[in-house]
Order: structure tokens, then sequence, then C-alpha cells
């Protein structure tokens, strides 16, 4: 299951959001083995959010995945969600990581790679 979550220092309209989310889902299909169904994704808005010591609208996404996926999957995932939401929102710049697990729990049950 990935989980994607993401923080923005702007405010981003219930409409907004969904259609982010739809995208996201869309998107996440690029990395092999992902899908929308499957994929949980948070959207945290107003946030205080600094770069040193300047606030400004910077906008920091997290991708959360069980197991490695290609280099090249994650590149292409992140710069077309840098599009995504340069286009939708008035974002001065975002970052992204990805943090990558061998081992899941949901669903009264853990699991491991």
């Amino acid at each position: 299951m990935p989980y994607v979550a993401m923080s923005t220092g702007g405010a981003i309209s219930d409409e907004k959001k969904d259609f982010i989310q739809k995208e996201i889902g869309n998107l996440i299909s690029i990395i092999p083995g992902k899908s929308s169904p499957v994929t949980m994704i948070k959207i945290e808005d107003n946030c205080d959010m600094y770069m040193g010591e300047e606030k400004d609208n910077w906008c920091f996404c997290e991708v959360r995945l069980l197991g490695e996926a290609p280099y090249e999957c994650k590149s292409e995932f992140y710069l077309k969600l840098r599009e995504l939401l340069k286009e939708q929102l008035d974002i001065r710049e975002i970052y992204l990581n990805y943090v990558v697990f061998n081992e899941w729990g949901s669903r009264d049950n853990f699991r491991q790679l």
C-alpha cells in the first residue's frame, strides 16, 4: 500500500483536494505494482512551512512504499507530481522523499517481504 503525504503552507479548496487526490492516484501507477485503489493519500494545507527562517508556501511530499521501486519510475513520479502541483497550486517549491519498508501491517496481518 503506497502512502503519499503532502503538506503545504497555502489553503486548498475541498474541490481542488479531491482533484489532486485523484491525479495522485493515477500517477502512482508509474511505480510498478502500485495502484490507486490501494493508495492512501493525505493532503494537509495551511501548514506553517519554513525553509531556514523563511516562511512561504513550500510543499513537502513523502511517499512510503512497501519494497523497492526502480529509480527511473520514482523520478518520473516526482516530475509528474511536481508538474501537477505547480499547475494546481501557488507553491514556491516542492520537495519529495521516498521511504521504503520491507514490513507492513494491515487488516490484522503483519507481512514481511
